[in-house]
Formats: C-alpha cells, sequence, structure tokens
C-alpha cells in the first residue's frame, strides 16, 4: 500500500519552519561570531524587524553594550565538551525602557568536534527579573529604615551630628542621589538655612552658598512645604523657561529634584530634598517613604534637644517611631509581659495597648500563637544578642508570613530590662520563592517525561521495525514464511511484549500494586533455559556464553520464578551487549542462609547466588552496580538515558524480592559483580 504526501508546506523544511514560526519562544541559529542565520516569527516580531532583515546580522547589535563581553564569552566557551549552556543579558527592544531574555545555547558540531553554529531558545524574563528588583528594593528599604531608626532610639546628643551625616550618606547611596541636605526654616527673621549636606564624590557642594537665604527668594517652596507638601520635580529642563522653579534649580545643575518636609504637627521646620545632578530621576515612592521617616526622625530628635528632658523625649520618640511603622513592633520586659505595642501590632492581633500591658502571651493567645511570638525572647534574654526567626499568622482567610528581629533593650547602665520585637511582612518574598520552586518541579516533570518517552522509543523503535519490514517483505513477495523469518518475528515480538511489560510492571511498581507470586521450582530448568536463550545471542555476536552451576546446589525452591527470570534476563542481555568478544560467564550457586536474614526486610531460608564475569567493557560494569546499588529513579536523566527501562525495572525486582548486589572491591577497576536473592524452602 503507498502512502500519499500529505504535506501541506510542499516540502519538509517548510513543514519545519512552519512549526518553529508557531512557538511563543525565540528561536535563532548564528555562526560562532554571533551573525544570525535563521530567526522565528517571535524573534523578529520581539525586535520589530523583518526576519529576512535579520539574517545576516549579529545579534549582538540588541544587547547593550555593557553586556558584550559577557555574552561572547559565554558564547566562545561552547565546545565539544560544553554543548549546553543557559544565562540571562539585557537587550535593547523598542518601546521597552528596561528589558532582559533569558537564553540557552545548544552547540552545533562539525565531524571534527567543532562548533560550527548554535541553536539557541529564549524568552522574556522582564517581569520576572522587574519584579524580583522590587521586592529586593522593598527588602532593603525596610532593613534601611530599621537601621537608621535603631540608631536613634538610644543615641547620645552629642553624637548627633555625626550620625546624621552618616544617614545622609546611606540615603544618598541608596537613592543612587548626587547630593542628599537638610534645611531649617527660621521664620521669625525671615530666612533658609541649609545645616546639613552630603555629596557624591565628583559633584560640588552648595552648602556654603545657601545660608541665610531670605524665603523670598524659595517663592513657593515656604507655601507648599508649610502645608505638608512634597515637592517633586522630575526634569527641570520640562518646566516653562519663566517658571520660578527652572530659574532657582538650572543654575546650580540641577535636574532632579525631590523635598520633604519636616512637620512637628502643624509647624514646618525645614525639608529633607535629593538633588540629582549627573542624571534626570523618575521618583518611586520609596524615596518618599524614606525622607519622610528620616523627616520624622529629625523631628522627634529635634523635640529631644528642645525639651530638655531625655527620658520623656525618648519615649516620645519611641512611641511615635513605633506607631508609624509599617511594621508590627513589640516590646516586654525581661519576664516576658508587654510593655509596648505598636498600632500594626494592634491591626494584625486584634488586640490594644491597654488590653495588652502587663499580660504574656499565654494569657490571651492561643498555644500555636503564644509559641511563635515568643520564641526568641528568653534566647534574647539568656544571651542578650539580637535573634532572628520567622512567624506564620492567619489574617483575613490568608498566611502571612514575618520575619522578625528580637533585640535587647538595655537601661542607661546597660542592664537588659526587655526586649523588642519587630516583625517585617515578607509574605511576597516568601510567595515568590515557593511560585519559582513549583514552576522548577513542573519544568523537572516535563523534561522527565520528555525523556521517558525518548528512551521508550529508543527501546521500541528497532524490534517493532524489524517485524513490520519482515512482515510487509512478506506480504509484497506472496512467498510462504521461512523458519528463520518466523523465529526473528517471534524474538522481536517477545522483546516488543518484555518492554511492554516492564512499563507495566513500573507503572505497578509506582501503585504500590507491584507483588510477588511465589512458587516451587526447579534451579537447574532455570539454568538450563539460561544457556539455551543466551547461548544462542552470543553465538550470533561471535562471543561465548558461560553457565556453570553448584554441584551441590539443591534443586527446588519456593520464590518468584517469573519474577528472577526477568532479572537475570535483563542483566545477561545488558552485560551481553557490552561484551564485543571473549566471553560472559554466569556462575549459580545456592547456600543455606546461617543468619536467616539475608537483609533487614527479608526472612529466608537459603540465597541463590549469581557471579557474572565477563571480558566486555569495564565501563559498563562499573555503570551496571553504580546503578543496580542506587535507588532506581528513572526521572534521572542521565541514568535512564544510560540504562533504560529494563534496569529500572531490575533494579525494582531485586529490592522487592529482598535482594543485594556487590562488586568485588578487590578488583580495580571492577570486573565482576555479584547478585544474591533470598528463597524458601519448597512446599
Amino acid at each position: 500500500m503507498s502512502t500519499m504526501n500529505c504535506d501541506p508546506y510542499g516540502s519538509r523544511e517548510l513543514y519545519l519552519e512552519s512549526i518553529m514560526d508557531l512557538q511563543t519562544e525565540l528561536v535563532c541559529r548564528f555562526l560562532p561570531d554571533c551573525t544570525l542565520t535563521y530567526v522565528n516569527d517571535a524573534y523578529s516580531k520581539a525586535f520589530g524587524i523583518p526576519k529576512d532583515q535579520l539574517i545576516g546580522r549579529k545579534f549582538t547589535e540588541f544587547i547593550p553594550e555593557s553586556e558584550h563581553e559577557a555574552v561572547l564569552t559565554s558564547i566562545q566557551s561552547l565546545d565539544a565538551q560544553k554543548t549546553k549552556q543557559t544565562y540571562t543579558h539585557k537587550v535593547i527592544i523598542p518601546g521597552e525602557a528596561k528589558a532582559w531574555q533569558q537564553w540557552t545555547d545548544i552547540a552545533i558540531l562539525d565531524d571534527q568536534k567543532r562548533v560550527i553554529e548554535i541553536q539557541s531558545t529564549g524568552r522574556n524574563i522582564t517581569e520576572q527579573i522587574l519584579a524580583e528588583q522590587q521586592r529586593d528594593l522593598q527588602t532593603s528599604l525596610q532593613k534601611l529604615i530599621f537601621s537608621i531608626s535603631v540608631t536613634y532610639i538610644n543615641i547620645p546628643l552629642d553624637e548627633l551630628d555625626k550620625n546624621i551625616g552618616q544617614s545622609l550618606n546611606e540615603i544618598g547611596e541608596f537613592c543612587s542621589a548626587d547630593r542628599v541636605y537638610i534645611f531649617e526654616y527660621n521664620f521669625h527673621d525671615n530666612y533658609v538655612s541649609n545645616t546639613n549636606e552630603w555629596c557624591r564624590n565628583g559633584i560640588n557642594s552648595q552648602i556654603n552658598n545657601l545660608q541665610q537665604v531670605p524665603l523670598d527668594d524659595l517663592g513657593e517652596w515656604v507655601s507648599s512645604h508649610s502645608a505638608g507638601n512634597t515637592l517633586q520635580i522630575d526634569d527641570v529642563n520640562e518646566l516653562p523657561e519663566a517658571s520660578f522653579n527652572r530659574k532657582l534649580l538650572e543654575p546650580q545643575g540641577i535636574k532632579s529634584l525631590l523635598t520633604v518636609p519636616l512637620m512637628d504637627a502643624e509647624t514646618c521646620l525645614g525639608f529633607v530634598g535629593l538633588d540629582y545632578v549627573e542624571t534626570k530621576r523618575t521618583f518611586g515612592t520609596f524615596e518618599e517613604q524614606l525622607l519622610r521617616l528620616f523627616a520624622q526622625l529629625l523631628v522627634n530628635i529635634r523635640n529631644r534637644k528642645t525639651t530638655q528632658n531625655l527620658l520623656l523625649e525618648r519615649e516620645y520618640f519611641l512611641s511615635d517611631l513605633v506607631n508609624k511603622s509599617a511594621s508590627v513592633i513589640m516590646v516586654k520586659n525581661k519576664s516576658g509581659e508587654y510593655q509596648l505595642v505598636n498600632e500594626m501590632w494592634e491591626t494584625v492581633f486584634g488586640f490594644t495597648q491597654d488590653q495588652i500591658s502587663g499580660k504574656k502571651d499565654t494569657d490571651v493567645f492561643p498555644a500555636h500563637i503564644s509559641k511563635q511570638l515568643g520564641k526568641s525572647h528568653l534566647s534574647v534574654v539568656d544571651s542578650g544578642r539580637t535573634q532572628e526567626h520567622e512567624i506564620v499568622l492567619e489574617s483575613t482567610g490568608k498566611i502571612v508570613y514575618y520575619l522578625c528581629t528580637s533585640f535587647p533593650i538595655n537601661d542607661a547602665r546597660g542592664n537588659l530590662t526587655g526586649v523588642c520585637t519587630i516583625g517585617i511582612d515578607i509574605t511576597d518574598r516568601k510567595n515568590a520563592i515557593e511560585e519559582r520552586l513549583i514552576r522548577g518541579k513542573f519544568e523537572a516533570i516535563s523534561q522527565a517525561k520528555s525523556t521517558f518517552l525518548k528512551n521508550l522509543s529508543m527501546e521500541v523503535r528497532p524490534p517493532l521495525n524489524s517485524v513490520i519490514g519482515i512482515t510487509q517483505s512478506l506480504k509484497e513477495s506472496g512467498e510462504p514464511v521461512e523458519p528463520a523469518q518466523l523465529k526473528i518475528l517471534q524474538r522481536n515480538t517477545r522483546l516488543l511484549m518484555s518492554i511492554f511489560n516492564n512499563i507495566t510492571d513500573y507503572s505497578k511498581h509506582e501503585s504500590g500494586s507491584l507483588t510477588l507470586l511465589m512458587n516451587n521450582f526447579s534451579i537447574r530448568v532455570l539454568a538450563t533455559d539460561l544457556q539455551d536463550i543466551f547461548g544462542e545471542k552470543a553465538d550470533r555476536k561471535g562471543i561465548s556464553f558461560r553457565l556453570v552451576l553448584d554441584d551441590n546446589a539443591p534443586l527446588l525452591f519456593k520464590s518468584d520464578e517469573s519474577r528472577l527470570r526477568q532479572i537475570l534476563n535483563s542483566l545477561i542481555s545488558h552485560i551481553i551487549s557490552f561484551t564485543k568478544e571473549g566471553y560472559v560467564e554466569l556462575r549459580m550457586s545456592a547456600k543455606r542462609n546461617q543468619r536467616r536474614l539475608l537483609s533487614p526486610q527479608t526472612y529466608s531460608d537459603y540465597y541463590l547466588r549469581f557471579d557474572f564475569n565477563n571480558t566486555g567493557s569495564v565501563t559498563s560494569n562499573q555503570l551496571l552496580q553504580n546503578f543496580l546499588t542506587t535507588k532506581p529513579n528513572p526521572l534521572n536523566d542521565i541514568e535512564f538515558a544510560q540504562f533504560g527501562l529494563s534496569l529500572t525495572i531490575t533494579k525494582t525486582l531485586i529490592d522487592l524480592m529482598g535482594g543485594t548486589v556487590t562488586i568485588d572491591k578487590k578488583q580495580n577497576p571492577p570486573k565482576s559483580i555479584t547478585l544474591f536473592v533470598p528463597v524458601s524452602k519448597p512446599e
């Protein structure tokens, strides 16, 4: 029966190309010098350039110059030993400010094992990168806020200026600013002065030029700050040329600016700000959030200085700082009794400061919550050191994770009086990590499935082709079936049946339904059958197969004979396939089990011993031994690709029967393998 050409594209090349064009992933091929030789539709659409205009161009045109060296180095590392790699880099995509792609390169080698071309598959990971950057930014911001806040909790007033300078430095580095500064208003004398300043290297200081500046020179700044408003200018050059702010800022070379007022209740004391001189800045929410917190800290410090009552001001400062924090904060004395909680704590746990004050966790919370809240308290009290731990809570039907830092609180003499715990919500970060883990597991399962199907195809195809070929030949010739042809058909049909039995066995093993069927059998009959089967197979390969049965061995035993045959058939077949010349020898013996226990799970009267020796590949014996002494795992690509489904089932059956595989460690490298299988007396 003839077959029709059903290729809708007229040629296999067009057909394969159409398949690649249907891929959502970017696919390209290029020479070692990065010249593109093929791209699919997804690649063309990603860069907005027709496919025919991309061929012949170097793909490095679409990568920032800062990334060129790393990409070229990665490509040049491909060779016959390293044929595959995955890496990430930035790309230049029209209409996108920032973009990243992840590529997997596979080297194509010529007959001399030289890299002549590379095929690469890529995907856009911009959203993932930006999300991770945002999460990292939020985490860094929380740490900086915590660091600055702790700095000013117990700061001596005579160290104030030094610590303010350090804080300006930290804020400037975190926000990538060129200048960070503090101004104080003097409404009585009608001027403003720059009191503190930090400048990046190479940026001119302005503090000496900005002393006692008349308030009239600041125009709308004073009214805006007095109302508690932030002043933000992303691009000075976009302001009208006649505008007040452009005339004020342009002579100083300022391109972008952000200022936040220092508010003490309804009174504006000054402002803290960021200048960008080298580049423009599009501000996000975190810059203002950081400046507002710092501004509030400065206001609190000023209040401490003006009231001259250090103890009262410290309590006010801590209370103000704690209550305005987005973190969960609680303070306990040494005995674990609550002294202070902030508003976020009240929101999360549903108790007010008055309700919780003087009580312990065990007084108000269930055991599983009180255990978490008191987890590090005793450790801090005993050690006097800061401790970190996570707690997990349920809020409005959702699981919320907090990273808690507990640190000691000391009095003026250095004696520990209590423990402060600050909890940061890390739910988004935990969920992101979990999503990456789940995604990785799904990718591993997908890869394992592909590997399984590939190896199954490799095992089934040869015998199936043989059966189909002979059947077609017989059909076309019309001649009677010859015994030799019938024998080939029978042998390959049995092989196919064995393969599918292996699949069925593994499926049973995975579902826990693989069991043993015990029966009496003769070891002499087993030996004779093995000699007949594999003697013929060895003869066809030009080698010899020797089977030696111990004459002193009992003849009858009880076990699952069919499974034992399955194990021996698999092992002998594997060893013969790796033996190109010489012989394969199997020695069979039976010994009484003096200890009655061959393994911790198996009780037996006897054990059968099978010693395999051959003049074949030493590497084969090493790999075979390694495989059989390791728990079989078909999801492991390397092992499965080398040994196939048959040996996976073989190892499973050996374990099921309580057997073991050993190697003669006196031989280096190993040349012999021994199989032990427990059996019972016949009934």
